[in-house]
């Protein structure tokens, strides 16, 4: 947690020291690691806009490398930990922010460091000061706003997990989206900009998740007790998935479906597997196969029933064959057996017999 110095104070027991760092204790009794923003500074920040003149922005890099000098030779020889935090409307032009990086990074004075390891420290402090449990701001984004980006949040860790080794600068994209849906920016119920983006990323994720369809029979017939079925998976999307397929039978049903239904897609090809298919009775069974992701989240629009039905017409027909394959031998042997029998009474061999022909 970020707080100003002005507000962490008004809720401390005593000084809050000269550090950036805290501990404080919420009215839940709940530890918190807190960063303690220089107010002034922040102040300072926020007289810059995009209206501003040159001579201005240069008068405002200037008062900022003073102030920051100034927090640094109050403790001379000891090391301090600085939050810099901007308003949260800051809207400065694209040269301000640079040259206020800029300066920050060159000054020798400062050394920049991550917001987690300011946090790690603050965790070892003990407990200084005391907040109360909740205090409600009209300014805060309302509760229908926050359940209207919760599935969208939700949306966007399914698509997520179903893509295969995605290019960092696509998560970081995506990331960045759904932060901005939860900008300070959006406060106040006069603010549309939220809904919109909300909107806009919302039909983003559902038009990319439609990219992925499956494609399977809608019914299987099997003559015999086992067999398989293909099952493919076409990405129209412009990065590579993993993706499995799952196959659910009705509770106590003999039907078994298995396989390797694991499949990864690269951009814009279809990928095919085969599953296997057995059952130890006849009837019909009614699966749902759907493709769920590498952790086994559901992608609820590719479900779709297979119809499966065991007729054992297979084991059927070689039991005729077969029978009709001894019938034709026995005809055989009877019929060469009257051959030679009739050569014989004809005066030759009945091998002669045989061997010629017969009697005709």
């Amino acid at each position: 947690m970020v707080l100003s110095d002005d507000e962490l104070q008004s809720y401390a027991s005593g000084s809050i020291g000269e550090d950036a760092l805290a501990r404080t204790v919420s009215g839940v009794g709940t530890n918190m690691s807190v960063l303690i923003a220089n107010s002034g500074i922040t102040t300072l920040l926020g007289t810059a806009s995009a209206a501003t003149t040159q001579a201005t922005q240069f008068a405002l890099t200037q008062d900022f490398l003073a102030q920051t000098a100034m927090v640094a030779a109050e403790l001379p020889g000891t090391s301090r930990r600085l939050v810099i935090a901007p308003p949260t409307d800051w809207a400065p032009t694209a040269g301000v922010a640079n040259e206020l990086l800029s300066i920050t990074a060159k000054a020798p004075w400062l050394h920049s460091v991550d917001l987690s390891t300011l946090a790690t420290e603050a965790a070892k402090l003990p407990s200084t000061t005391h907040v109360p449990a909740k205090v409600v701001s009209p300014s805060e984004l309302s509760d229908s706003y926050l359940d209207s980006v919760a599935p969208v949040q939700a949306n966007a860790t399914l698509f997520k997990d179903m893509l295969y080794q995605p290019p960092a600068r696509q998560v970081n994209l995506l990331t960045g989206a759904l932060a901005a849906l939860e900008s300070s920016a959006w406060r106040g119920r006069g603010s549309p900009g939220g809904w919109l983006a909300t909107s806009q990323l919302n039909g983003y994720l559902n038009y990319s998740f439609h990219k992925v369809q499956m494609i399977a029979s809608k019914k299987v017939l099997l003559a015999g007790q086992s067999g398989e079925t293909p099952v493919s998976v076409q990405n129209g999307l412009d990065v590579p998935i993993l993706v499995q397929v799952l196959a659910t039978t009705p509770a106590g049903s003999t039907l078994q479906v298995g396989g390797n239904g694991t499949l990864r897609v690269q951009p814009f090809e279809t990928g095919t597997v085969r599953m296997s298919v057995h059952s130890s009775t006849i009837g019909t069974t009614t699966v749902q196969l759907q493709l769920v992701t590498q952790d086994g989240s559901p992608l609820s629009w590719t479900e779709q029933p297979l119809s499966v039905e065991v007729t054992r017409f297979g084991r059927l027909l070689l039991i005729i064959i077969g029978g009709a394959l001894g019938i034709l031998v026995l005809t055989s042997a009877y019929r060469l057996r009257r051959k030679r029998l009739a050569g014989a009474r004809n005066g030759g061999s009945a091998d002669e017999t045989a061997e010629g022909g017969g009697t005709g």
